[in-house]
This record gives structure tokens, C-alpha cells and sequence, in this order.
């Protein structure tokens, strides 16, 4: 995870090497709004791959996207949230 000011940015990406095969790769993107408020964007693929994709189909680089917005409850450690998930 990198945090820069109010952003987070985080990767995860799996490479089979012997066969040059992108296993699996996930990417957040998180802002905070203010001190209760955040909203992340994730961009995944289920699973692992066995077999080479086309890199020049971008939708073969993800399977789902979902957005999750963070909040708390002022001055308690409660938190909430709603997720949009688009498969």
C-alpha cells in the first residue's frame, strides 16, 4: 500500500514465471474525503488464470469493480459502509 496525502493506492499482482502468464492481479485506489468519510475503488479478477489472455482486450485485465464508501459515527469507533459491486 502506498498513501500519499489523502490517496492510498495498492496493487497485488501474481506472475507465473516459467510460463510468462499473468496469474492475478487486484488494484485499489482509496481517497479520503474528510476524517469520517473514504471511498476505495477495486478493480479484481476472480481466481487464477491458467492460460494467457489477449493484452490488447482490456477486459481481460479485470473481472469485477466495486466501490466501497467508508464512514464513522464522529467521536466513536464505529464504522458503516455501502459497497456498489458491477460484475
Amino acid at each position: 500500500m502506498v498513501y500519499h496525502k489523502d490517496f492510498t493506492f495498492g496493487s497485488m499482482l501474481a506472475v507465473g514465471l516459467t510460463n510468462k502468464i499473468l496469474l492475478k492481479n487486484n488494484f485499489l485506489l482509496g481517497y479520503k474525503i474528510n476524517d469520517i468519510h473514504q471511498v476505495f475503488l477495486r478493480l479484481e479478477n476472480n481466481g487464477f488464470r491458467k492460460d494467457a489472455f489477449d493484452w490488447a482486450n482490456w477486459k481481460g485485465y479485470i473481472d469485477q469493480v466495486r466501490v466501497d464508501f467508508i464512514s464513522q459515527i464522529k467521536d466513536k469507533n464505529i464504522k458503516y459502509g455501502l459497497e456498489v459491486f458491477m460484475p
